[in-house]
């Protein structure tokens, strides 16, 4: 895995499904306290990931959102 990926979480193995606030929580047990990028599509899956802290940024079909992303990870690493 890459230095700044810590887990892959699929909904499908673990039971839950975004927006509930399970999958989160599972996903909150498996990474290290720090900072914590979470990029969807959807603004309604922001909601229990702003709750734990998590930097949320959405995925523009530009793809625009890559670069952001990229900075953020440069900033906080």
């Amino acid at each position: 895995m890459k230095p700044y990926l810590q887990s892959i979480t699929v909904s499908s193995q673990v039971g839950y499904c975004k927006p509930g606030p399970s999958i989160y929580n599972i996903v909150q047990a498996k990474i290290n306290k720090g900072p914590t990028i979470y990029v969807d599509d959807q603004e309604k899956n922001f909601i229990p990931a702003r709750e734990l802290g998590w930097t949320t940024e959405i995925a523009d079909v530009e793809g625009k959102w890559t670069e952001k992303i990229t900075k953020l990870l440069q900033n906080k690493l």
